[in-house]
C-alpha cells in the first residue's frame, strides 16, 4: 500500500472510512471473492455520522474491526486509529518506521517479553514455551533465543500458543529452526496478491 494518497478521514464519518476500506480491499485483499460479504457487513454494522459515542475513533475502529471479522472470520482484517493519519508501514518490514517509534515499539514489547510469557523446565525434563503474541525478531530475536537454548535439552517440548492471536509471522521459522536440522524444511506460503508474487 506504499505510495498512495493518505488523507485524514474523519472519525464520525464512518461511511466514508467503510469505503476507504472496501478500496483497499479492493486492490489488496488475497480474497477478492468475499469482498461483497464484507461490504454488506460493513453496511450493516456502521452507525449514521450523527450516532452518539462514535465521534470516539477508538470505538468505530473496534466497532467496524468487529464488523469485518464477523463477515468472514478472517482476523487478520483490523482497523486502527492513528491521530496523526500516517501513512502505515509495512508490517513485513519493521525498519520501515521511524527510529522513533521503532524504539516505542520494542519498548511496549519489552514489557511483554516480546510475547515469550513462560519458559519452564518441567518434571521428566518436559520444556514448556508459553508464547502469548508473536513480535518480529528484529525486537524478539535476543528473548527467542534465550528461550530456545534454556529448552535445548529437553526430552520433549510443549509449546502453547492457545492465547497467542498471531503478530509477525517471521517469528515462526526462528523458533523452528531450533527444532529441524539443516536441511530446508517448507513452512508456509505468503502470496502477495498486487506483486503477483509467493514467498515460501
Amino acid at each position: 500500500m506504499k505510495g498512495e494518497a493518505w488523507r485524514r478521514l474523519k472519525p464520525h464519518d464512518p461511511r466514508a472510512i467503510s469505503e476507504r476500506i472496501l478500496d483497499r480491499l479492493n486492490r489488496h485483499y488475497l480474497f477478492p471473492e468475499n469482498i461483497a460479504v464484507i461490504e454488506r457487513g460493513l453496511q450493516a454494522a456502521s452507525p449514521p455520522a450523527t450516532s452518539r459515542g462514535f465521534d470516539q475513533p477508538e470505538r468505530l475502529a473496534e466497532s467496524l474491526t468487529r464488523a469485518l471479522q464477523q463477515a468472514v472470520a478472517d482476523h487478520h482484517l483490523r482497523v486502527r486509529h492513528h491521530p496523526d493519519a500516517r501513512e502505515p508501514s509495512d508490517p513485513f518490514a519493521p525498519e520501515g518506521d521511524s527510529e522513533e517509534a521503532l524504539e516505542e515499539y520494542r519498548r511496549s514489547e519489552s514489557l511483554q517479553n516480546f510475547g515469550f510469557i513462560r519458559v519452564e523446565r518441567m518434571a521428566g525434563n518436559i520444556g514448556l514455551l508459553k508464547l502469548r503474541r508473536s513480535v518480529h525478531p528484529f525486537f524478539a530475536g535476543e528473548t527467542a533465543t534465550a528461550a530456545m537454548n534454556y529448552l535445548a535439552s529437553a526430552s520433549a517440548l510443549i509449546v502453547d500458543v492457545r492465547q497467542c492471536p498471531g503478530g509477525h509471522p517471521a517469528i515462526v521459522p526462528f523458533v523452528i529452526s531450533y527444532l529441524v536440522g539443516a536441511e530446508p524444511v517448507h513452512l508456509n506460503d505468503f502470496d502477495h496478491r498486487v506483486e503477483g508474487l509467493t514467498h515460501s
